[in-house]
């Protein structure tokens, strides 16, 4: 099942990180080869997390439900990160969709971000999928990963009673984002942060932050429905739900919104926000 990468990267990579990366090429071309329904029941936990019409939704009975199509929905690896366990970790970058695989042209463009849990008998499984929508993009990415040297994938744990920190982190964050939401975030944002919003195309990196904060909505009852992190306690997502308000030629209106975010012990070993998503 697996497509291994090839001329994305001139040195080698961590194996456990390669290892992911390539089983996201194996969904890729499952979907593509067979169809999206199958791949994703096939790729996915029992207990995934994906997006929903209401929100984000566990489980792969909504997809089970979906009927087989001709469609295509392709995407590609543009970024990708692993925990020093590694088997946490996750791999982000464009999709776009035709609604038959004849198709010479997609109808829609967006951002997939899918965070993947190696299994006791050594598969992984993605266990959150959630994307963006926007407009297409300018041109194609190059595939990058962190700049900080990965940590040697040896048997860690997470210390007693750690192993839910990244929701602990999450809860003292939103109280800075009630205060401040441009300093909670100048404060938490790793220098490498990629950040989605539906609707605009990703931003990468931490300058003119707040030119992008100001122009993103502001969201409010913002409510924690779970979150993980790596046995290694140095990685770990954080996901639920918000309202976003909106506005748009002169318009204001509140929108159900699901946002999730990726923490990461940096070099400095204090955690910073790796990747933050916003969709409607």
């Amino acid at each position: 099942m697996l497509v291994t990468l090839s001329g994305l990267h001139a040195q080698p990579l961590n194996s456990d990180l390669q290892s992911m990366i390539d089983t996201e090429k194996a969904f890729i071309e499952m979907a593509k080869t067979q169809n999206r329904r199958d791949a994703f029941l096939y790729f996915l936990s029992d207990s995934a997390v994906t997006q929903g019409p209401q929100g984000p939704v566990r489980g792969k009975a909504r997809i089970q439900q979906q009927l087989v199509s001709d469609d295509w929905l392709y995407w590609e690896v543009a970024y990708s990160d692993i925990a020093s366990s590694g088997d946490f970790g996750f791999n982000t970058g464009p999709w776009e969709y035709r609604a038959k695989k004849t198709d010479e042209k997609p109808v829609a463009f967006g951002e997939f971000n899918s965070v993947w849990k190696k299994q006791p008998d050594g598969f992984w499984r993605n266990i959150l999928d959630i994307g963006i929508s926007h407009g297409a993009p300018a041109g194609r990415v190059e595939w990058a990963t962190t700049i900080n040297p990965l940590g040697s994938s040896t048997n860690q744990n997470a210390p007693k009673g750690k192993e839910n920190m990244v929701g602990l982190l999450e809860k003292d964050f939103l109280e800075s984002v009630a205060r401040d939401r441009n300093a909670a975030y100048r404060k938490s944002i790793s220098s490498e942060v990629r950040m989605m919003v539906t609707g605009r195309l990703p931003f990468t990196g931490d300058k003119k932050l707040e030119e992008y904060l100001n122009a993103c909505p502001v969201v409010i009852n913002t409510r924690i429905l779970g979150s993980e992190t790596a046995r290694s306690a140095d990685m770990g997502y954080v996901f639920g739900t918000a309202d976003a308000v909106v506005s748009s030629e002169g318009k204001t209106e509140t929108k159900q919104a699901t946002f999730v975010r990726i923490w990461k012990k940096e070099g400095s070993k204090q955690w910073k926000i790796v990747l933050d998503i916003l969709t409607y």
